[in-house]
């Protein structure tokens, strides 16, 4: 037994040993990685400090470098306007050039100064006593000089008097006999050496070079290098920046490297042991700080080995059941420092506990409205569909979508907006059935799974309850009232009914009331059905169309009514499916719009269009040419940026490209859609506000939105000229009057008849365009028509049918 006891205290001791051993190898790779962490950022802080260090004093030298030609120009041309070097005679420049034999006798200043004739030879030279100037010639900067007859750099060489580095610099001087001469000076670049400016390190190494890298023109003292012809065994064209280079000297030196605006290199360098001597000292400081942490860790824990024992044993214990159990407690002994770490450890756990369940909620449930979100809806839904009795009840999916919100948004502010949700949620929620579920589909859409309906009676009583309470007028914090309205789609479960057809067929049915008005409640059917495969089936088809170039465009003639010419042309997209042929527009634009594919083949129709219109102007026909915007594509930042693309890429004029919109299309106080507007008229694009007089605010809009073109809706323009109560003919006048007061373009739609072409001739209309002047036509029809008067004629075209030409 006691054997067994002193076994299991060993184990004890053993598992406690290992676990501070453990401890104690986690501080010591703890502290490692603080100390490499902070000697990295030390080593790089002072790197970069040397680097800007000698990028100024590379910086200085090469300022004064480039300097070094604007100032010699200006002494050169002083010199210049000596008479006595302008008669050539070498006598004469010799005394003139005597006044400046004090500057090269000066150690400090070395180089000469030469005055060649208009043949090249040499006249005079002032050098230093001794210099053999039978070496001079003339190089390639004279007949630069000549030619041009302004300063000539001639570059940095070995000057042949000398033996050191010189900058040549030749300049044009007219002569008493009406030719030109040339006066030259070539000074020694090596005369000063290069200094660092104040404050910079003591061995910094300074080297300027000429622009081809073959010579070095100046050193530093401290420089690896000398004066003359770069040597073999150090390599300048190493460095081009920054960059650290072992020189020949033995020494690695850290270089920065500044191009002077002349073309001359200059070169800083430092060596690398000086600019990281503080990182070297801040690294041993840390050693020794990090040895002194590691024995007071050590010492920590073989005190701490001695009093702990069972409490941590029963502490860790507790800490790994508690991966797998949130139930599970520490018992809370030991010492103070154990027990507070057990209480911990169970608050811990406790909101651990807490924030599970918090969580949970929040991943299946809506964080506005509270409601269950679409993962709990479809959760739900689906265990419904499993334990729906086979007798005589089902279950029903109601599908609510909040009429005219973004209106409210608008109109009220996004805050307000979901104020508003909150409320519908409210009101919905406190209409449901106990076991009934109401969740937050997205947006403002909402999604009743009503259990146990008998009929679709039941189901359509509710959709009508649910309308009813959504649609009391509702108070906001502004003091303003709002009232609101929903339409319903309902779906009844079927036989074999999955969770994924019942959304679908509920927001099919939905959709249907949209389009029946609003506010109405409308059930899933059959014919619903087949109208909801054949949108999925148009939308497939678009796609493959788009990629398979099956849309054309064609174009319908704007007729100048003063004239009857054609003035413009509106482009209409037209899909040439292979087998059923040309399809009508509105079967599949609707879809397009839905499905986002409207971005892709607006796109395509303004390309088409502006090349079109290009190829029409080669051929001498000048015309405007207006494409439909769709809503989508006004909210789209990069419209404007992708509009500027195809003009550039097709050279279209911007000025003739007409872009329409719709008044449901725009949003009046949306920044996007003003943004994008903005853009479109800063290029110069012209804007048209398309089917006038049909949306809602049409006044505001002419005054806030950037229109150029008011185009009068077809559904007003119908009824001109046929001898009634001609109420739409005052409507007509109206707006033609306001566009006129405005300064803006009006265009009349869906002209069929002659009495409507007479009517609006009378009210002073600008343009128009309809059938009676000419259906959409394809491009190459479009030049037969120019230079006729579309106001006659061609009674064959003409017949009075009212037809869309959308």
């Amino acid at each position: 037994m006691d054997a067994m006891r002193m076994k299991r205290r060993s184990s004890r001791r053993a598992s406690v040993a290992v676990y501070l051993t453990g401890t104690f190898a986690v501080c010591i790779a703890a502290l490692g990685g603080l100390v490499a962490v902070t000697t990295v950022s030390s080593f790089g802080r002072e790197r970069n400090r040397a680097v800007t260090e000698l990028r100024a004093s590379a910086q200085v030298n090469a300022d004064t470098a480039a300097s070094t030609f604007p100032e010699m120009v200006g002494f050169l041309q002083q010199l210049s306007r000596d008479p006595q070097l302008a008669t050539l005679d070498p006598d004469a420049c010799r005394a003139s050039l005597g006044t400046l034999a004090s500057i090269l006798a000066s150690p400090a200043e070395q180089g000469h100064i030469e005055l060649y004739g208009p043949d090249g030879s040499l006249v005079c030279v002032l050098a230093s006593p001794g210099a053999d100037t039978s070496r001079l010639s003339k190089g390639a900067w004279f007949a630069t000089a000549l030619s041009s007859g302004q300063p000539v750099d001639g570059g940095a060489a070995i000057d042949p008097l000398t033996g050191q580095p010189s900058l040549t610099i030749a300049i044009p001087i007219p002569t008493t006999d009406g030719r030109t001469g040339v006066l030259a000076v070539a000074v020694t670049t090596a005369a000063t050496p290069l200094s660092a400016p104040s404050g910079a390190a003591s061995q910094t190494a300074l080297v300027e070079l000429d622009s081809t890298r073959t010579v070095v023109l100046a050193t530093s003292p401290k420089a690896p290098v000398k004066v003359g012809p770069v040597a073999r065994s150090w390599a300048p064209g190493r460095v081009h920046g920054t960059r650290t280079v072992r020189d020949a000297d033995g020494v690695t030196r850290l270089y920065v490297e500044v191009t002077a605006k002349n073309g001359w290199h200059v070169l800083a360098g430092l060596p690398l042991s000086t600019a990281l001597a503080p990182a070297r000292a801040e690294l041993w400081r840390n050693l020794l700080f990090g040895a002194a942490i590691v024995v007071l860790v050590a010492g920590l824990g073989v005190l701490l080995g001695r009093r702990l024992g069972r409490p941590v044993r029963r502490l860790r214990h507790a800490i790994e059941a508690a991966k797998a159990d949130n139930a599970v407690t520490a018992p809370v002994e030991g010492p103070q420092e154990i027990a507070a770490v057990a209480e911990a450890f169970n608050e811990t756990i406790a909101e651990r506990r807490d924030l599970e369940h918090q969580l949970t909620h929040q991943a299946l449930h809506d964080p506005l409205t509270g409601l269950a979100n679409r993962a709990l809806l479809d959760d739900r839904l689906r265990v419904a569909l499993t334990r729906r009795r086979s007798g005589s009840t089902t279950l029903a999916v109601l599908f609510l979508d909040v009429d005219r919100f973004k209106v409210i948004n608008d109109s009220h502010g996004h805050e307000r907006g979901d104020d508003v949700l909150v409320a519908v949620a409210g009101r919905l929620e406190g209409q449901l059935r106990q076991g009934d579920t109401l969740a937050r589909f997205g947006g403002d859409e909402f999604v009743v799974l009503a259990e146990e309906i008998t009929s679709e009676n039941q189901a359509m009583d509710m959709a009508r309850r649910l309308q009813r309470v959504v649609s009391q007028p509702l108070a906001l914090d502004t003091g303003e009232t709002a009232v609101v309205t929903v339409t319903v789609g309902i779906a009844l479960a079927g036989p074999h009914s999955t969770a994924g057809d019942l959304l679908r067929d509920a927001d099919a049915a939905m959709y249907r009331g949209k389009e029946r008005g609003r506010a109405r409640a409308e059930i899933f059917d059959e014919d619903l059905g087949a109208r909801a495969r054949k949108r999925a089936q148009t939308e497939a088809a678009l796609r493959t169309g788009l990629e398979r170039g099956e849309f054309v465009v064609h174009y319908q003639p704007e007729v100048d009514l003063a004239t009857g010419r054609m003035a413009g042309v509106e482009a209409l997209v037209r899909w040439n499916r292979p087998r059923q042929g040309l399809v009508p527009p509105a079967e599949f634009i609707p879809v397009a719009e839905e499905t986002g594919l409207i971005v892709q083949l607006g796109d395509f129709v303004l390309e088409e269009a502006c090349r079109q219109m290009v190829a029409w102007r080669r051929d001498g026909l000048d015309l405007t040419v207006s494409v439909n915007l769709a809503a989508r594509q006004l909210t789209d930042p990069e419209l404007p940026g992708r509009i500027s693309e195809i003009l550039t890429r097709t050279k279209a004029p911007a000025d003739s490209l007409v872009l329409e919109m719709t008044e449901s299309g725009l949003v009046e106080n949306d920044p996007r859609t003003m943004a994008v507007l903005q853009g479109l008229k800063d290029m110069g694009v012209r804007l048209a506000l398309d089917d006038f007089g049909t949306g809602y605010a049409s006044l505001s809009y002419l005054r806030h939105f950037p229109v150029d073109v008011v185009k009068v809706d077809r559904s007003f323009v119908s009824d001109l000229g046929s001898g009634g109560v001609d109420g739409e003919g005052a409507i007509v006048a109206a707006v033609l009057a306001m566009g006129r007061g405005l300064g803006l373009v009006t265009v009349a739609e869906g002209v069929e008849q002659p009495g409507q072409l007479g009517a609006l001739e009378r009210m002073g209309c600008a343009l128009a365009q309809g059938f009676y002047f000419a259906k959409p036509e394809p491009p190459d029809a479009i030049p037969g028509l120019a230079g006729h008067d579309l106001r006659v004629g061609r009674s064959s075209d003409r017949a009075p049918r009212r037809v869309s030409s959308a």
